[in-house]
């Protein structure tokens, strides 16, 4: 009998021990999920509003052709008004304003870049 005892609670013991390392396991290699993403979209709004406002302090259309013009030779991820687009599309920020990639689309997604009143 203390033979079986001692196996017994040996597999018990193992159960445990896999238990603990499987949760642990996926404490520590889940990532953030749905709120993960929304940030990764936020810096991602945030970083390329940066680059707009460097290039168009002043939120105008001028401003705006700039930036298409500086957009032109950039690979499709570097671009300043897609990425603006992707963000402020994804996050749902001004649908009314972001359909297409305009300086409304801008002006409504960019902190920097408010909405100027008619």
């Amino acid at each position: 009998m203390k033979g079986i005892a001692l196996a017994i609670e040996t597999i018990v013991f193992i159960i445990l021990a896999v238990t603990v390392l499987s949760v642990l396991l996926f404490f520590f290699t889940s990532t953030g999920g749905q709120a993960q993403h929304e940030f990764e979209l936020q810096q991602q709004r945030q970083m390329y509003c940066g680059r707009y406002a460097n290039i168009d302090t002043a939120c105008e259309q001028s401003g705006f052709d700039k930036v298409v013009q500086h957009d032109v030779p950039l690979n499709a991820k570097d671009k300043i008004l897609p990425n603006i687009l992707d963000a402020c599309s994804k996050l749902r920020i001004s649908p009314q304003h972001c359909g297409s990639i305009s300086l409304a689309c801008v002006q409504a997604c960019c902190i920097q870049c408010p909405i100027k009143p008619a």
